[in-house]
């Protein structure tokens, strides 16, 4: 990706949090664990009760909505 976000963060702790560096991601509308996030890419948890089959995602940095995008769950 590209513009993801304004700068880099990563966790160093085993809880991650849901808003990293001004970022969050939305898988089926809701906030997942985010592990680092850098203007070009971010690495999240898609969380163990997200049903197999099509999600979509959602990054919002400071408020502003990407458009969403759609992957599969296995």
């Amino acid at each position: 990706g590209e513009n993801l976000a304004t700068s880099t963060a990563a966790v160093s702790t085993t809880t991650w949090p849901t808003t990293l560096g001004g970022v969050t991601v939305l898988v089926n509308g809701r906030a997942v664990p985010l592990h680092s996030v850098s203007a070009g890419q971010i690495n999240f948890q898609v969380p163990a009760a997200t049903p197999a089959g099509n999600a979509t995602a959602e990054v919002r940095l400071s408020g502003a909505a990407s458009a969403a995008f759609s992957f599969s769950v296995v």
